[in-house]
């Protein structure tokens, strides 16, 4: 298909009528250079403007209404905070808050990068077009360049407008959202939850959880940089970067389009959508590789940030350590830089003495001798350099991760590490939910560089100039982490290069194993995830003309990568469409349930609303009294509800319905056939259970009228202290169900390829053993007249030995442990079935 055939599906389709006119300019550039002497391209030069100025207005006036809403919701938030009612009354009214911004900014703002990038796609190959059939070239050139320098020095311009202001403004208003939200969350925790009947005050369970996870979650700081010592004082960023390269075994590297919209695009996703944990802001560092030669596999190298005074030396030194760090002032730093560039005595000097000098003036650890040591001893030289911008995100091991509120993670229960985490999508859509209870093995350390500058000559001074340095095409993002679900991920990655168009191929059910928060971020049309990708690879082939064992990393394969030729790909867009609406649909479904349960909570604790469920005789009690026991005698999911405001792990009230979203979006099974199976054996069950219930409801419900009839409707029902609570039913409850209804039907399925297998063989070692006794008595058979017979023979041997080996093979695939019976069972049966076999060959041939 043609690209201006589907500009319109690859653009927003309500917006259509502003892209740019790609058929009309299209005809034009073919009537021009179809014609046998080259015409003028004065009438197209007032086309392609006219486009130009229509976009831009377009892009000029939509930004405008977005920031007039984000000004009119500011002005509602401060009269909502300023305004003279109760905590909950003003909680209610800023849950909308998210709902409004989310739903009607964002949105928005993610559909104009979007057109802008579509916009930027179709100006370049209509240029592409035009500079490849106009028969003067100089001419075209010439032309191209008068309309390129129209756009670029109009900074109104779809080719450089930034919404990244907007993007800001619109993460800074949430952020003012979510800290007013957790505020008064936090102090209707402590309103409502503490009360005894003598007044004094008494932690409830509730909110000794709620207290313990808030703890948890002031600790997570702390926690980032755990086994990691260094003699001299280093920020927080520097610390984050060595656990990040020192301390996670295992990474996964990504390629990011470098353009400032695609930039904003992935802002919107990480700060607005996704919510993730941003330690400060961007901040620029440079990287120093020092190297035996170009064929050195291992480099040590010199990290410095700018505007510090520290620089942190990481030297190569094998064994189970395999590196030695410590951090130097920058002077010492280039001290050694100094040492291992200079080429005469005195320069050399120099830079010992300045050593020595430090050395013999500061306690330094025995770490620090060693790394130095390993430096010098290794014969190692600056060869190449990085500098770049980088930003650093964090997902922490312990924490939920909830997208909603992103300061309410404390509060939620755990839950067990099974948790699928993706209950709330709905059926027609295939994006991952944006809620995640899970535990993982290990925390996620990201990092995003940009602005990526590469050289190879390297001077004695820490500098941060990028002037005379060679820009990297594209933006890095990268995922560090111990946790053995990254690596299985990496390994089944597979990245090819066809066509200047980077392909990822993995294993769905490894992506599925991630936090949700990074299968969301890694299913971004913008992130591309690239295997085994390294930077000082791609460096040492561009200036060392290195080859490295991986083609893909060659400089010439990355260098061609257009990341935006998939915006071509009517399918891929839908798709990434599909992904991105379930994202934001998941996240309002949190949004509002977060109002319901508040709305529900404000009735339940109000008394007014609560008196018309006391025992009319209690009516006269004293009202202090009432008052201490009204907190004791709240509706059951009072708890559950004060937790869940931020949680929102309610499943609501039919558990079968849960049960069905549960197998509906399972991401502990892998899209197999056999899966498929057993997963449409538990739903039929399921839906047949759920169909007798209903009618014993019923039946159930008529006699329970009769009884409220005879006692005049004045029924007060309490809860059984032998009854567990309906609320502390957590998906772990679904789970052991899933796990025992699996192992069950799959028992079912190889059992009856067992039996089968030993019915098939029984059937062929009696027709067997008629033949024998008909050749004992002297009867011949003749072989021919008989050939069918053999035939069906063999093929029940095959398939009766065929089916046991299937059998062996599916009671490997329980999720709880085999039974030692089963496995008696299904052995015997292959070894009934092998032996009935053998004993057949060894009688023919005997």
């Amino acid at each position: 298909m043609k690209f201006g055939q589907n500009l319109a599906c690859l653009s927003i389709p309500e917006w259509k009528v502003y892209n740019i006119d790609y058929n009309d300019l299209k005809a034009s550039i073919r009537g021009i250079t179809q014609k046998q002497e080259p015409a003028s391209l004065v009438n197209l030069h007032g086309k392609f403007i006219e486009n130009f100025d229509y976009v831009n207005l377009f892009l000029s006036t939509k930004t405008g209404e977005l920031q007039r809403k984000l000004q009119l919701y500011k002005t509602d938030l401060e009269l909502v905070l300023q305004a003279d009612i109760d905590a909950a009354a003003k909680y209610r009214k800023l849950v909308p808050f998210h709902s409004h911004v989310i739903n009607d900014v964002s949105v928005t703002v993610k559909k104009l990068t979007k057109y802008i990038l579509v916009q930027k796609i179709a100006l370049k190959k209509i240029f592409k077009k035009l500079a490849k059939h106009y028969p003067d070239q100089a001419k075209s050139s010439k032309f191209i360049a008068s309309l390129s320098h129209y756009l670029h020095v109009n900074p109104r311009s779809f080719v450089n407008f930034d919404l990244s202001p907007l993007t800001s403004q619109l993460a800074l208003l949430l952020e003012d959202i979510e800290r007013e939200s957790r505020s008064i969350h936090l102090s209707m925790h402590r309103k409502y939850t503490y009360a005894t009947p003598q007044g004094q005050l008494k932690k409830s369970a509730s909110c000794s959880s709620v207290g313990t996870n808030v703890a948890s979650a002031a600790s997570e700081e702390s926690s980032l940089y755990e086994n990691l010592h260094v003699d001299y004082n280093v920020d927080q960023l520097t610390k984050f970067d060595l656990v990040s390269n020192l301390k996670k075994n295992f990474a996964l590297h990504s390629l990011l389009p470098k353009d400032t919209t695609s930039r904003n695009d992935l802002t919107l996703c990480i700060d607005v959508v996704l919510n993730l944990q941003k330690l400060k802001g961007p901040s620029k560092m440079s990287v120093t590789y020092l190297t035996q030669g170009s064929e050195d596999q291992n480099p040590s190298y010199i990290v410095s940030h700018e505007h510090q005074k520290s620089s942190v030396l990481i030297v190569h030194t094998g064994g189970l350590r395999k590196y030695s760090y410590c951090c130097l002032p920058n002077r010492v730093a280039e001290g050694l830089l100094l040492y291992m560039l200079s080429e005469d005595d005195a320069t050399q000097i120099k830079a010992e003495n300045l050593l020595t000098e430090y050395l013999s003036s500061h306690e330094v650890t025995t770490m620090t001798k060693l790394t130095i040591n390993a430096l010098v001893s290794n014969n190692l030289r600056p060869s190449l350099k990085l500098v770049f911008d980088r930003t650093r995100f964090f997902l922490h091991k312990n924490a939920s991760q909830h997208n909603d509120m992103s300061g309410h993670e404390g509060a939620s229960a755990s839950v067990s590490p099974l948790t699928t985490g993706s209950e709330y999508l709905p059926e027609t859509s295939n994006a991952t939910s944006t809620v995640d209870n899970r535990d993982y093995e290990d925390s996620f350390y990201m990092l995003l560089d940009e602005n990526i500058f590469t050289l190879d000559g390297i001077d004695s001074l820490i500098l941060f100039d990028t002037g005379h340095m060679d820009p990297f095409p594209f933006n890095k993002f990268s995922i560090h982490s111990n946790g053995t679900n990254l690596y299985n991920f990496q390994e089944s990655l597979k990245t090819t290069i066809d066509g200047n168009q980077l392909v990822n191929k993995y294993r769905s059910i490894t992506l599925k194993k991630l936090p949700v928060k990074v299968q969301n971020l890694l299913l971004n049309s913008l992130v591309h995830p690239f295997k085994d990708f390294d930077l000082y690879d791609y460096m040492r082939s561009c200036y060392f003309n290195y080859i490295p064992e991986e083609q893909n990393n060659h400089y010439l394969q990355i260098l061609n990568i257009n990341l935006f030729k998939n915006y071509e790909n009517v399918e891929y867009v839908n798709n990434q469409n599909v992904f991105d609406e379930g994202l934001i649909q998941d996240k309002s479904r949190v949004i509002l349930s977060r109002l319901k349960s508040c709305t529900s909570l404000q009735n339940t604790l109000d008394p007014q609303a609560r008196g018309s469920v006391l025992p009319k005789h209690r009516s006269s009690i004293d009202k202090n009294v009432c008052s201490v026991k009204l907190y004791q005698l709240f509706d059951p999911d009072y708890v559950k509800r004060m937790n869940d405001l931020s949680a929102l792990d309610n499943f609501g009230d039919d558990d079968d319905e849960n049960y069905y979203w549960y197998l509906q979006y399972s991401s502990d099974l892998d899209d197999s056939f056999l899966n498929n199976v057993i997963l449409s054996f538990i739903r039929s069950k399921m839906r047949l259970v759920r169909s007798f219930r209903v009618l014993r409801r019923l039946s159930y419900s008529h006699k329970e009228k009769g009884l409220l009839d005879a006692e005049n409707g004045s029924v007060f029902r309490y809860d059984s202290l032998d009854e567990e609570p309906l609320y502390l039913n957590n998906e772990s409850d679904y789970q052991i169900r899933f796990v025992h209804d699996y192992d069950t039907i799959l028992s079912f399925i190889y059992f009856t390829l067992c039996f089968t297998s030993l019915f098939i063989s029984g059937i062929n070692f009696g027709i067997i053993f008629g033949i024998l006794r008909l050749q004992q008595e002297e009867i011949q058979l003749s072989d021919a007249n008989n050939m069918f017979v053999f035939i069906m023979l063999v093929f029940g041997f095959l398939f009766a030995l065929i089916f046991s080996m299937i059998s062996i093979n599916l009671n490997l695939q329980r999720l709880r442990h085999l039974p030692a019976t089963h496995l008696g069972i299904i052995w015997t049966g292959f070894a009934v079935v092998t032996a009935s076999i053998l004993w057949t060959v060894i009688m023919i041939f005997t």
